[in-house]
């Protein structure tokens, strides 16, 4: 989950060699601050598409449709999943979704 957050490599390389030595907590802080960082990446790729699509519909090379959006949505979610599959990660997709959902509240909010 850490290199799906942009976590440098050689950082991630020595916390995983000192695992053992993080604490619970620490180890929760740090799951926290990788979801928020996947979830700010998450949400500035989803407006760049929404852009890049409005762009499109005033251009006049495509007709605008309400499920556009839900199919970015769904594609961007999609290969989240796919990215933390590749690091080898268990979560399924309803939690990476609720995970996303739980931090956009926590973003919107501040």
């Amino acid at each position: 989950m850490l290199k799906v957050a942009n976590f440098p490599g050689e950082q991630i390389k020595q916390l995983m060699e000192n695992i053992d030595y993080v604490s619970e907590g620490d180890k929760l802080e740090l799951s926290q601050k990788a979801w928020s960082f996947i979830t700010e990446k998450y949400h500035a790729q989803l407006a760049l598409e929404k852009i890049h699509i409005l762009d499109e519909v005033k251009a006049g090379k495509r007709k605008y449709n309400a499920n556009d959006i839900e199919e970015v949505k769904t594609r961007l979610i999609h290969e989240l999943m796919q990215k933390l599959s590749e690091t080898e990660s268990k979560e399924s997709l309803d939690e990476v979704r609720k995970s996303l959902e739980v931090y956009s509240v926590k973003k919107n909010k501040s």
